[in-house]
Parts: C-alpha cells; structure tokens; sequence
C-alpha cells in the first residue's frame, strides 16, 4: 500500500492485527506513549492528534481497515485519544 500525509507527517500502511494479537489484551501491553494524543492538559508533539482525521487520511490510499503504520521507522498503532508506538 501506498504512503499517506497526516498533518504533515508520512504514514505507511503495514497491516492488520491478527487474532493472536488481540486475545487478552495481548496488543495493550504492547503499547507505549510517543507524545502525540489530544490531551488539553499536556502538550503534543504532531500537532492536536484526531483519529477521525488520521483515517480519514488512511482511507485515501485504501488503508482504513489498517491497524498498523510505520511513522518516522517506528510502527504505530492510532488510538482514540493517542498514537502509540507498537512494541509487537
């Protein structure tokens, strides 16, 4: 899949969860804070992070049902509130 621009920054589609990942919570242990969320109280670094926009993005390039991205050679995870670097 092709890349996509989201405020700036380039996102590249990797893929989706398997099943494996999402038992028990398997995929939130594996989650850490980058500093990008939309949180009032705390400052970010990308700007105000909106999720609805972020896949709306994603969509462009056929990417809606994704659930990874590589962002600046890390793998992220978008989130409601965050995106989180994914560990997995």
């Amino acid at each position: 899949m092709e890349s996509f621009t989201y405020k700036g920054q380039k996102f590249t589609p990797m893929r989706k969860f398997n099943s494996s990942e999402e038992r028990e919570g398997f995929v939130i242990r594996k989650l850490r804070s980058i500093g990008i969320h939309n949180y009032k109280d705390r400052e970010s670094i990308l700007n105000t992070w909106n999720w609805e926009e972020f896949y709306e993005q994603a969509k462009t390039v056929g990417a809606g049902e994704i659930d990874i991205f590589s962002w600046r050679g890390i793998k992220v995870v978008p989130c409601e509130n965050e995106l989180f670097q994914y560990t997995g």
